[in-house]
């Protein structure tokens, strides 16, 4: 998808400015805020129109391949104080290039690569946002252990979506056929070196325009290392 349509969209602004806007309200007076802000914590939609900005400003045929995982990690309502995106675009006749842009706390920080190939674009960006996604997947987590079963509680949740086919996921007798939200449950605990790093202990993959379920969700032996399992090139 070409995001020119969108460039026209968007109001102008600071180009590597991510502002987060804060304030109190009264019954009288409730809060107002300016156009070009974002209330934290967001949903990943919710800052997708500024990471547009930024890669837009980067090279005007910037497409967005990857939103989530990374630093993405968030509340029971699929919102988070910080998010990650991967977009790329073409330089020249040769020159491929991938942006990977993470808001942390606010504050965007960038990081350019040459890449050899790239995936292609979303066929359309309608699909839900990561509150809908977390929020499904916690609604039916309560679903099945209401019914014996038995999907590990969580402090907090993580949303991936690849322009790239994750599901189902890869083994001997399975290749990724279908794209997907993958939605994993994250609990905060001791790593290998006594430092504290996030571990899945569920994960679901959810169709990204009709909210579908694929599969059953995915609950490890152990809890495993959340890391972004399906790279981009």
């Amino acid at each position: 998808m070409d995001l020119t349509f969108v460039r026209r969209r968007l109001r102008p602004l600071s180009p590597w400015l991510l502002a987060a806007a804060v304030g109190a309200c009264s019954d009288d007076n409730p809060a107002t805020f300016s156009d070009d802000a974002i209330i934290l914590p967001a949903s990943l939609k919710d800052a997708l129109p500024l990471a547009d900005t930024i890669a837009l400003d980067w090279n005007d045929g910037a497409y967005l391949a990857g939103l989530g995982g990374g630093f993405t990690v968030g509340n029971e309502e699929g919102r988070s104080r910080n998010h990650s995106f991967v977009y790329y675009a073409r330089f020249g006749p040769t020159s491929l290039r991938k942006l990977t842009i993470d808001f942390i706390n606010a504050t965007p920080w960038t990081l350019e690569t040459i890449v050899g190939s790239a995936p292609f674009p979303f066929p359309d960006r309608d699909f839900l946002d990561s509150d809908e996604v977390v929020g499904l997947c916690r609604d039916l987590a309560e679903l099945l252990n209401q019914n014996g079963n038995v999907i590990p509680a969580a402090t907090d949740y993580a949303a991936r979506l690849l322009s790239i086919p994750v599901w189902p996921e890869p083994g001997p007798q399975s290749q990724p056929a279908d794209l997907a939200w993958r939605v994993d449950f994250l609990i905060l605990t001791n790593g290998p070196q006594s430092s504290l790093v996030w571990y899945s202990v569920a994960r679901f993959y959810v169709d990204p325009w009709t909210g579908q379920f694929l599969g059953q969700p995915v609950i490890p032996v152990q809890p495993e290392l959340y890391r972004d399992l399906t790279p981009l090139p």
